[in-house]
Formats: C-alpha cells, sequence, structure tokens
C-alpha cells in the first residue's frame, strides 16, 4: 500500500548544526566535498572583489571540529573529488590531478577542457572523467590517459556496471530525444545503447546488474545492464527531476510536479516547481510511499543505513526515514549546492557556508 506523509501531519524536529565555516560574501564553496580518514576535503574559490581575479584553493579540513589543516592553489574551480588507497584525486574544470594527502602535493596533473560537473568514477585501477560531449579514462596511478569516447550529445549522468561504463545522454532541449549508452570501461568500445524517450535529467544508478534511469517524461527505467534490455517500466505521472537512489532494496526517486504533456520541454522552474519523493518496491514495481515537500529536490537523496537525506528549495535539509518516508529532522540551510552523508554526520555545502550537522541516534 502507498502511504503519503503531507507537511501539516508531521512535526519534524528543527536540528542546529555541529559547526559552521562562514567564508564571506565572495568566498563560495564550489565543490562535491569527499572524506577519507576523518579529514573533509572542498573546494572553493574566492573572488575579492568582482574585478579582481579569482582565486580558487583545495582545502582539507578536520571533519568533527571543522578546523583547518592544509590547502593547495588550484588553476580552476574544483567540481569533485575521489578518495582511494590513501590518494586524492580533484578534479576541476580544465585539469584532474592526484594529490598525496600527507605530503600535501600533486603526484600528477592532466589537463582536461570544458568539464562539466559530473563525479569521478574508477574501475579497477582506472578514472573516469566527462565533458560535455566525452568520457575521458585516465590510468590513476601515472596519470596517463587511455582512450576518449565522444558522444553526439550531453552526457547528464555516468554509472559503472561491473565491466561497462553506462551514460544518460540528453540531447539538449529537444524533449524526445535522449539515450542510454553502454561503452567498454577497459577498451572505450560502444557495447549497446537504448533510445529513451525524453531527455534524461536523472542519475543513472546500477544494483546487482540492473541499471536504473528517470526521464523527463516521468517514467523509471529498468535495464539488464549487461546487454541494454528493457526489464520494466514504471510511470511516476510526473516529471522525474533526480534520482534514482538505491537502498534498502528499494528505488526513491524525486519528481517535480508539473503534469506531463507530450511534446513538451523538460526545462525546470525551480522557483515555482513542488516536489515530492518516492520509494519504489522494484521487484513489484510499486510505490511504497511518497513525501511531498514545499521545494523541488535539488539532487537525488542520499542514503545511509534507514535514513535519507534531501535538500529542496525550501531551504531545507530533510532527513526521512527510508522505510516509512517520515520525515524525521529538518535544518533550515538556504541555498543548496552539495552534500555528503558519513557516520549520520551530513556536511553540506551551500555557496558561501559549510555545515556539519550530526544526528542523534535515536529518534
Amino acid at each position: 500500500m502507498k502511504n503519503t506523509y503531507r507537511g501539516e501531519d508531521l512535526t519534524p524536529i528543527d536540528l542546529q548544526p555541529t559547526w559552521t565555516i562562514a567564508t564571506g560574501n565572495y568566498n563560495v564553496h564550489y565543490s562535491q566535498p569527499t572524506l577519507m580518514d576523518n579529514v573533509l576535503y572542498v573546494g572553493t574559490y574566492t573572488q575579492s572583489s568582482p574585478q579582481s581575479e579569482d582565486d580558487f584553493t583545495f582545502y582539507a579540513l578536520d571533519m568533527t571540529t571543522g578546523e583547518y589543516l592544509w590547502s593547495l592553489p588550484m588553476s580552476s574551480h574544483v567540481l569533485s573529488s575521489l578518495a582511494i588507497n590513501g590518494t586524492i584525486y580533484v578534479l576541476s574544470h580544465n585539469e584532474l590531478c592526484a594529490v598525496d594527502p600527507s605530503a600535501r602535493k600533486r603526484l600528477w596533473s592532466l589537463p582536461l577542457n570544458a568539464l562539466s560537473g559530473l563525479s569521478l568514477r574508477a574501475f579497477q585501477n582506472t578514472l573516469y572523467a566527462s565533458s560535455a560531449r566525452e568520457v575521458y579514462a585516465i590510468d590513476a596511478a601515472t596519470g596517463r590517459l587511455q582512450w576518449t569516447y565522444t558522444c553526439a550529445r550531453n552526457v547528464y549522468a555516468v554509472c559503472l556496471v561491473a565491466d561497462l561504463l553506462v551514460l544518460g545522454v540528453s540531447y539538449g532541449r529537444n524533449a524526445q530525444e535522449g539515450a542510454l549508452i553502454a561503452i567498454d570501461a577497459v577498451t572505450g568500445k560502444k557495447r549497446w545503447s537504448f533510445p529513451a524517450v525524453y531527455c534524461l535529467v536523472s542519475s543513472v544508478v546500477q544494483a546487482d546488474g540492473v541499471v536504473y534511469s528517470g526521464a523527463g517524461n516521468g517514467v523509471l527505467r529498468a535495464f539488464a545492464g549487461a546487454t541494454g534490455e528493457e526489464l520494466w517500466s514504471l510511470r511516476i505521472d510526473r516529471r522525474i527531476r533526480y534520482g534514482p537512489t538505491l537502498a534498502n532494496k528499494r528505488v526513491y526517486v524525486g519528481s517535480w510536479d508539473g503534469k506531463v504533456r507530450s511534446g513538451q520541454s523538460c526545462l525546470i522552474d525551480s522557483r515555482q516547481d513542488r516536489g515530492t519523493l518516492h520509494a519504489i518496491d522494484p521487484a513489484a514495481q510499486q510505490f511504497l510511499w511518497s513525501l511531498p515537500f514545499q521545494g523541488m529536490l535539488w539532487t537525488a537523496p542520499l542514503a545511509e543505513n534507514d535514513r535519507l537525506y534531501a535538500c529542496a528549495t525550501d531551504g531545507r535539509l530533510h532527513v526521512i526515514d527510508a522505510m516509512t518516508g517520515k520525515r524525521l529532522y529538518t535544518m533550515l540551510i538556504g541555498a543548496f549546492l552539495s552534500l555528503i552523508v558519513q557516520n549520520s554526520t551530513a556536511f553540506i555545502v551551500n555557496g558561501n557556508k559549510l555545515y556539519a550537522l550530526h544526528l542523534p541516534e535515536n529518534i
């Protein structure tokens, strides 16, 4: 049975941050943070005045206290970073570099042009980064470029399925065009593709060899990762904006409340939209619960243990019981850029502030 929890029926607990770093009007946290060995890594850019040159920096902070540990100057603003086996890989708009955090120095740097904000991925000893229309495979030890795959259109999402890299591709403003494309993670050769209806604006994720993707026409689809065969589809009846997220043998997907009409553009006005988070049983292809928001979800929800973390355009972080859909906690954070969660602590980037929020063990 599908349960719907509405805001007026709930009394979620308002929380205060464990620590906050305020960086001033012109210092803007720009990247998706990452964690390793109790250290939080995040990129910023600082503009002391509108006429001055930008200053790009990659910071290491104590995740418990927010205390500054060290930093490295960057040539462009950092999009994301990834921690693997004691090395931090930092992706910016014009390069990918490997950083040794113990020595606090670069190990190698590879110039890359016009990169988008997609996260880094890793398979065996290879890193994968994407630009608007290209995917790069890079040797993690040396920084050597192994291969480049060029798409005809924009790459919006990337996920790894065994030895395959599955790309969600959207064809600009034409709402009737999009595709899933699977390429060999070792050779960079195309293995299969699936032409999707409406543009792909959500993420592409996988579990147990099954790939899940949502599209602008409000349809969630599941595919066999090895072959690209469509296994099932489920209509949300609203445009899928963010997600899916996989956890607890469930699929969580965010939608917005504009009704889908044939031929209508996928573009979204976040100032007017209202969002809903859905929990779906993929085995039965049935809704389990839905939770409305007083704003649109900014990103796909993050899952840890039995909790979901979601930020919306109402300016709040929402912490939700993943099994029931009940809203447990909220925190007013204003504008939202990125989020990471570890050990019941959420780290939130919102422009000129960085928050740490540790959640109570019990509800």
